[in-house]
């Protein structure tokens, strides 16, 4: 699937996106939700980025939220086109299965 220069998951042109690049994204400020990490939403939306990137359908999921992005860091994610898990500090924080 290509993705347009503003893609809110991919795209580097766009500043206030994700700019997921291949297996990880940094927790910016403008993705902060209510506890002071980042937005459950942005987890989710990275997840299903990098499940879209390697080639799956990510319409229909189930996703696991297991803990806080922290804004200022990275977070790293493993997806295949069934499966997609984010982790920060080695520590796995959510979890998405199609």
């Amino acid at each position: 699937m290509t993705h347009h220069d503003l893609c809110f998951g991919c795209g580097q042109a766009n500043l206030f996106g994700l700019q997921l690049e291949r297996d990880r994204f940094f927790v910016k400020q403008d993705h902060q939700g209510p506890d002071g990490a980042a937005h459950p939403g942005i987890v989710v939306t990275a997840l299903l980025e990098a499940m879209s990137q390697a080639g799956g359908d990510p319409r229909a999921v189930r996703v696991d939220l297991r803990g806080p992005a922290p804004v200022g860091e990275f977070v790293d994610i493993e997806a295949t086109a069934k499966r997609a898990t984010a982790s920060c500090d080695g520590e796995v924080i959510a979890e998405c299965r199609a």
